[in-house]
């Protein structure tokens, strides 16, 4: 049968029609997904790296953009990744038009603001990625309304309010990812109808009320983080029940009951075990070690009780085991911590932690056939008694041993130094005893070493100058008696703890060698020897010297310690004036020169004036203001002059010019009447001698005033003179003690406190003749 030839024409105009009218279509959809992409690039404020800026261009198809991504099918945008290109700006609600979009991210940016209600018509959304940005407000409810959502990423941002309880419609989620932001509120009940759920994570959020996922058809859990919140309750049984869980993170809430005395039958597949900081009571199931890949245990801060079971030897996939701060206990059968000696069979072992725990034991000898994997082992503060086993030396990867705070004896194991990598070594407030060791020296990795209230004696080994990575050194309250020269070359140290020790000798200049310290504390020792110039130090911010026997000055160099809030110099042999240049050290918060020898006036300005009469007390030569409970200073008319002047020149000088006068005096009066021996002559020298004695007392009493000046002193002598010489012929002797007070005149007229009543060298010299000649005169000279 033929086809008539117009209707064949009819067929191909149709055709042609229809082909027309197609890409009249998917252009103009095309068009409408671009104009919604270039409407966000409007919405853009910074392009740091000018990725769009150049790309995202209309002269090019918007399928060749940067981070477009168009089906094949209908040439349509599909994804929209912008993740990592360090943008800022807000979603344009335009967006909200690719209708064809199934993935979309933000992930990594910038971006504010909320989420545009617009980007609710998006039902073909199978991926969304808000995360870490800068995104607020309410999580919107239009999420529960995409139809097709399987992943929703939006952590680490700042939304708040509750989590929408239209989520639980969505059967398809697989993921949800919301940690890390301001939610509140309760979790709600109907994610247990998100049947496909895999992952959920809720940490870091402000949550409260019961864990809700008590649901059993929640089969398909594998991840379940909803730590650092407030949740309280129990943990439903569906979480120790799911056979694909991999991950359970709860901690740091405030959850409590006891752990599910079947809690590893379960678990297959459970790698990661996280329940520390709750509230949990209890023992530790030995279930637990049918948790096979169970690779990391940490059951810390809880109320846990009972002993540590010997059966997490049979956890061979573990690695991480942190179970501190409970009140877990050794096996009541023996000394030994025998648990212990079943984590050897821990290959995979990095990390043991059960510090904090009433465990009341010795350390077994099998502990040197732990992993030689393991880096951490923590067991401070829990009553461990004996000596610490030599075997220890073959953790060769060990690189923090913490045993503080225990009742350890004995010496530390000569064969410490097979720890070859090991970076802090923590064995304070213990009573270990005996030579630190040698072996501490092959140490060449340690960078905190703590040994500090021990009982331990002798020098410190010479060799710790190989020690160059220390920068953390306590070695206070034991019985050590020296510190090698070599230590002083240890450039990089930055704290040192040495006080309450033996320690003799003297400090070196090297101690200046030690730019980066901080913290220097060598009191109750005996030290001593001049403090030596330490102007380098600019990081030291304590320095603590005290109780010791240092004399000499307080070095002027300590103005450069220009960091320095500590400064503690008390109870030594100090000598000379504080240094005014101290005033300087404007970071100063602490000063004590108390119980020293110090004189001077203090310097009570700057940053000195804020300390109080316990900085200074105990030096009887400092004076200053009366708050500072010494002495006042003496000021001249031009100021206050120096106090060491000022007694030598008002108090010192008279009383010994008067002793001077008065032994010459006697002497002249010996000899003048040295013929004379009656009882009368004898009464007036011993007379003359009193009054000249009780004449030096008043010049040097300890009231200054009750003393008497210079011309008192003068006055005085002519009295005793006029008195005890009564014989006019005695010419000589008189010219004599004439020109003698005469001379003593002039040098009190030259000695004047104040400057400007001195006398100029030309008018002494004048004087000077003028005294030579009435001399020459009164004896008959030529």
């Amino acid at each position: 049968m033929e086809i008539p030839a117009f209707f064949l024409l009819f067929v191909l105009l149709l055709l042609h029609y229809f082909m027309a009218s197609l890409a009249v279509t998917v252009k103009t959809n095309i068009t409408t997904d671009q104009s919604a992409i270039l409407a966000l690039k409007a919405h853009i404020t910074d392009d740091p790296y000018k990725i769009l800026a150049s790309n995202w261009s209309s002269s090019t198809s918007v399928c060749n953009w940067i981070g477009i991504t168009c089906g094949a099918k209908h040439l349509r945008v599909t994804a929209l990744n912008l993740s990592h290109m360090g943008l800022t700006g807000t979603i344009a609600p335009q967006v909200g038009n690719l209708s064809f979009l199934s993935h979309l991210s933000f992930r990594n940016n910038n971006f504010h603001g909320s989420l545009p209600n617009e980007l609710a018509y998006l039902a073909h959304l199978e991926v969304v990625s808000f995360g870490l940005n800068n995104f607020s407000g309410m999580l919107p409810s239009w999420l529960g309304f995409l139809p097709k959502l399987q992943v929703l990423y939006a952590y680490t941002n700042s939304f708040e309010g509750s989590i929408p309880e239209s989520l639980g419609n969505i059967s398809s989620l697989k993921v949800l990812h919301l940690s890390e932001n301001k939610l509140s509120g309760r979790i709600p009940r109907s994610l247990g109808n998100c049947t496909s759920l895999e992952i959920i994570h809720l940490d870091d959020n402000n949550f409260t009320g019961e864990v809700p996922l008590e649901n059993e058809n929640l089969k398909n859990l594998m991840e379940v983080t909803l730590a650092n919140n407030s949740l309280t309750g129990i943990i439903p049984n569906a979480i120790f029940n799911s056979s694909r869980i991999e991950v359970i993170s709860l901690y740091m809430n405030q959850l409590s009951g006891h752990l599910p005395s079947s809690i590893g039958n379960w678990l297959p597949n459970l790698k990661v075990l996280y329940l520390w900081g709750n509230e949990l009571e209890g023992i530790i199931p030995s279930s637990i070690s049918n948790a096979s890949m169970l690779a990391e245990l940490e059951l810390g801060a809880n109320y846990l009780s009972g002993s540590i079971p010997n059966t997490l030897g049979n956890l061979r996939q573990l690695e991480r085991l942190n179970l501190v701060n409970n009140y877990l206990t050794r096996d009541s059968s023996t000394l030994e911590l025998s648990f212990l000696s079943s984590l050897a069979n821990c290959k995979n072992l990095t990390t043991i932690v059960l510090a904090e725990n009433p465990l009341n034991g010795t350390l077994p000898i099998s502990m040197g056939n732990f992993s030689t994997s393991l880096e951490e082992f923590v067991m401070f503060n829990c009553n461990i008694k004996g000596t610490i086993p030599t075997g220890i030396a073959n953790l060769s990867n060990l690189m923090a041993l913490h045993l503080e705070d225990n009742e350890l004896v004995g010496p530390i194991p000569t064969t410490v130094g097979g720890m070859r990598k090991l970076q802090g070594l923590y064995l304070q407030h213990n009573r270990l005893q005996g030579f630190i060791p040698n072996g501490i020296c092959l140490l060449r990795n340690l960078a905190e070493l703590f040994l500090n209230h021990n009982e331990f004696f002798g020098p410190i080994p010479t060799c710790w100058g190989d020690l160059s990575k220390l920068q953390k050194l306590y070695l206070d309250s034991n019985k050590l008696t020296s510190i090698p020269s070599s230590f002083w070359s240890l450039k990089d140290i930055l704290q040192i703890n040495m006080s309450s020790n033996s320690l003799s000798g003297y400090l070196p200049l090297e101690v200046g060698n030690l730019e980066h310290v901080t913290n220097i504390d060598l009191s109750w020792n005996l030290l001593s020897g001049d403090i030596p110039t330490i102007r380098s130090l600019e990081s030291l911010v304590n320095l603590s010297l005290a109780h010791n026997k240092f004399q000499g000055p307080i070095p002027q160099s300590f103005d450069k310690l220009i960091s320095i809030e500590h400064l503690d110099l008390s109870d030594n042999n100090l000598s000379g004036e504080i240094p005014k240049s101290l005033m300087k050290l404007k970071c100063l918060k602490y000063f004590n020169v108390s119980f020293n020898r110090l004189q001077g006036e203090i310097p009570y300005e700057g940053v000195i004036a804020q300390f109080s009469a316990q900085s200074f007390m105990g030096n009887e030569a400092l004076c200053g203001p009366p708050k500072l409970q010494v002495p006042s200073c003496e000021k001249s008319n031009v100021g206050q002059s120096k106090t060491a002047t000022t007694v030598v020149v008002r108090y010192i000088l008279p009383a010994m010019i008067a002793t001077i006068l008065g032994s010459v005096l006697i002497f002249f009066l010996m000899r003048s009447q040295k013929k004379q021996r009656g009882e009368e002559h004898f009464n007036a020298k011993l007379d003359c001698m009193l009054s000249i004695m009780q004449l030096a007392m008043d010049c040097s009493t300890e009231a200054p005033e009750e003393r008497i000046n210079m011309r008192d002193v003068i006055t005085t002598l002519k009295n005793i003179k006029s008195k005890f010489l009564k014989d006019r012929g005695k010419k000589n002797f008189n010219a004599k003690l004439d020109c003698m007070l005469s001379i003593m005149k002039l040098a009190m007229d030259c000695s004047t406190v104040a400057p400007e009543e001195r006398l100029n060298m030309r008018v002494v010299v004048t004087t000077l003749k003028n005294i030579k000649l009435k001399f020459l005169k009164d004896i008959g000279a030529d």
